[in-house]
């Protein structure tokens, strides 16, 4: 007798993707964005000739831009991306990107634009003029300067003296200033000095207040 074997049937197995896990790997690339983004930040913002509002300003249009162009894919037939914003809620899918991908974007700016830099120095040279009195000794640690017909006078930095330095500006009673144009245009200040006149005569270095100092 011949046995009738029914004809096995392969059961498809569904995967169920853990929405948690996909948080999680959100999470660690925001995560990633926020700390790579602020550490180059840290390091070529003091270089850069650009204001801190101006950096908050990039981090939030970067991080805007990341938000228009990641939520339309994320939507799109993404059942991950559903549920990870159903997991979430928008709001703060929308603060993460803006943190996450807008420092990353703001910090990779300022790196490209520091690599790009050309190698064409840019000089300005100004007269010294009378102390600025907005700024005292005991606070800021030094001598802060009035530059005649200075086109940069927000940039504080380059006319705030070490106390040791003040012979020798008032002395030579000009202050040039080194630039060099970054890849997006952004100038990078390349150091200053005390010269004698408007031709950069007798050039002698001068670092900025905190750097080159024992």
């Amino acid at each position: 007798m011949k046995r009738n074997t029914a004809p096995k049937i392969k059961a498809n197995k569904k995967t169920i993707n853990n929405p948690s896990k996909v948080f999680d790997l959100y999470m660690g690339v925001s995560g990633f964005g926020v700390l790579s983004g602020i550490i180059a930040i840290v390091i070529f913002f003091p270089i850069h000739v650009i204001t801190i509002p101006t950096i908050f300003k990039i981090v939030f249009v970067c991080g805007l831009i990341t938000n228009l162009t990641l939520l339309p894919l994320v939507l799109r037939k993404n059942q991950k991306g559903i549920r990870l914003i159903s997991e979430i809620g928008i709001p703060f899918y929308a603060i993460l990107n803006i943190i996450g991908g807008g420092s990353f974007i703001t910090g990779l700016i300022l790196l490209l634009n520091f690599a790009g830099k050309s190698e064409e120095i840019n000089t300005e040279i100004y007269a010294l003029g009378e102390r600025d009195k907005n700024y005292n000794t005991g606070t800021y640690n030094g001598i802060v300067y009035h530059l005649q017909d200075n086109i940069r006078p927000e940039e504080v930095d380059f006319r705030w003296f070490n106390i040791q330095d003040n012979y020798k500006i008032l002395k030579k009673k000009f202050i040039q200033l080194d630039f060099k144009d970054g890849l997006f245009g952004i100038e990078i200040f390349e150091g200053r000095g005390a010269v004698s006149d408007l031709k950069g005569s007798n050039y002698e270095i001068i670092p900025l207040l905190g750097d080159g100092y024992n």
